[in-house]
């Protein structure tokens, strides 16, 4: 019989009712974990019999949350960004847990629910979640995270029977955790919207085996690799941003093949819109999670094809600053600034932390700021009187609910407002506001239009520039040069042969 010592506790708190909101019993649960985790006492049968059950609980919880977390953009409201922080950190604590039983799996028969690979795999799934749980809430993983992960990683290499990589197939159950860790992390959890984010975690979990381990670089194209220092704690680091330091034990990851996969997706889409037919996630294409629209899985596909295929590199080195900026947020707000005057649109205080040629680092100096997500356009002033500069958002990051900074490329210091409708049949469709912005030497060689999603359709369209006098002119998309789950940017020409 289990004495009345924490994992008794623990288990006897876990078996009571849990609150109509699951969400409600997490600071106790963070208390329970906590306590379980800080007691030499607990022996490993008795601390896997409260992991086991911990999880039960942790799924339940999820369950509430995640909806919640993906209905929401940045900064999130202090109640949920509390919650969210403490589930993070009771998956962690798990985690840490799992890998304790690893270590010492205590006596008697080991059970399948004991074996090394099993619970690694647990363990690495869990230090997954806790990397999906800080991106959904903007912050970057908790201290510890990587070192855990790289641990739990060798551990199970050593019980595999071999020191270096597990013994396994590509496709074994603890090298699938550590890919898929390895591919969300190398995807950017930071610039991606938290319904993407939570589609990409699903979808790895159905391809990630494909990513590759090795202990040595791929000769010729290692430059699209990337490496980890198992001493370190962090993550995977692209070489064509860094490379590796000369140490042994280093770990080399190649997210190429997910990227062929991601191409093949992308062809299956493509292959049956062309046909007429509809795209339907998880039914026609069973390979796909649901939960996002078929238009906005080909961009996010596109998105982590680039990202896994050739991870970008730094163009210009960041001067640290600290000047005070004015900011307008959305692209209809921008359209409006543009169109209107400064009267029509809402401008907020931000401070600028660091920039460089290519764009800002800037964080929030105002009580309440916009809500913001990854991909949406943000348009930039130092000082009355100056060119506003037109920005994509491309990582958002909110270590506190008040606190929020953003990355900006700078895509534009000039822009005029349009209305464009893209043509459909005989008609125009709905006109949309947009901004056109000018050619830009060695990066485009065209006019852009900067348009919101889902606003292309065909090759050719309706453009009207509404000044003095009224301009309606035919354009001609050239090429598509970036789609995000907010805007699409595209050059174009004016159709010298309108229909």
């Amino acid at each position: 019989m289990l004495d009345a010592g924490p994992a008794a506790r623990a288990i006897a708190w876990l078996a009571g009712e849990p609150s109509t909101d699951p969400a409600a019993d997490l600071p106790e649960m963070l208390r329970q974990i906590e306590t379980l985790m800080g007691a030499d006492e607990v022996g490993p049968l008795q601390l896997h019999r409260a992991l086991e059950l911990f999880r039960l609980r942790v799924h339940d919880v999820q369950e509430v949350v995640v909806p919640r977390l993906t209905a929401r953009a940045l900064p999130l409201p202090s109640d949920l960004f509390n919650a969210v922080s403490a589930l993070e950190r009771i998956t962690t604590a798990m985690a840490s847990g799992f890998a304790r039983v690893l270590a010492d799996p205590g006596g008697g028969v080991i059970t399948q629910r004991r074996k090394p690979e099993v619970l690694a795999t647990l363990a690495l799934e869990l230090l997954t979640d806790a990397l999906w749980l800080a991106g959904l809430k903007g912050s970057a993983p908790r201290a510890g995270l990587w070192h855990e992960a790289h641990r739990v990683f060798h551990m199970a290499s050593v019980a595999a029977g071999s020191p270096k990589l597990p013994a396994e197939l590509p496709r074994g159950p603890v090298q699938g955790a550590y890919k898929r860790l390895l591919a969300l992390a190398a995807a950017q959890p930071e610039s991606l919207t938290a319904r993407e984010l939570e589609w990409t975690v699903r979808y790895l979990e159905q391809c990630a085996w494909r990513a590759e381990l090795s202990m040595h670089a791929k000769a010729g194209i290692e430059t699209w690799d990337y490496w980890i220092d198992p001493a370190q704690d962090a993550g995977p680091i692209a070489m064509v941003r860094r490379s590796p330091p000369p140490v042994d034990g280093m770990i080399y990851f190649s997210a190429a093949e997910l990227a062929r996969g991601a191409t093949g997706h992308l062809e299956r889409i493509d292959k049956a819109t062309d046909a007429g037919g509809d795209v339907i996630p998880g039914a026609n294409l069973p390979e796909l999670p649901v939960g996002l629209p078929a238009g906005d899985i080909t961009k996010l596909l596109r998105t982590l094809r680039e990202r896994w295929a050739m991870p970008p590199r730094r163009e210009h080195m960041r001067r640290r600053n600290q000047y005070d900026v004015e900011v307008c947020i959305g692209l209809r707000s921008i359209w409006r600034l543009k169109h209107a005057g400064e009267e029509a649109a809402k401008i907020l205080h931000w401070r600028v932390v660091n920039e460089s040629p290519g764009g800002y680092a800037i964080m929030c100096v105002e009580a309440n700021p916009d809500l913001l997500a990854a991909g949406m356009v943000v348009a930039l002033r130092s000082q009355v009187g100056a060119h506003w500069s037109v920005c994509v958002v491309r990582w958002i990051r909110s270590d506190a609910p008040s606190q929020v900074e953003v990355g900006l490329q700078t895509i534009s210091n000039e822009s005029t407002p349009i209305r464009v409708g893209f043509r459909g049949g005989d008609d125009p469709g709905e006109m949309m506001p947009a901004l056109v912005l000018p050619p830009i030497p060695g990066v485009r060689n065209h006019q852009a239009i900067l348009a919101p999603s889902g606003a292309y359709r065909s090759r050719r369209f309706i453009l009207i520039h509404e000044s003095e006098r009224i301009y309606v002119a035919q354009g001609r998309l050239l090429s598509l040069d970036m789609q995000t789950a907010h805007v699409e940017l595209f050059q174009f020409e004016y159709d010298p042969y309108p229909l």
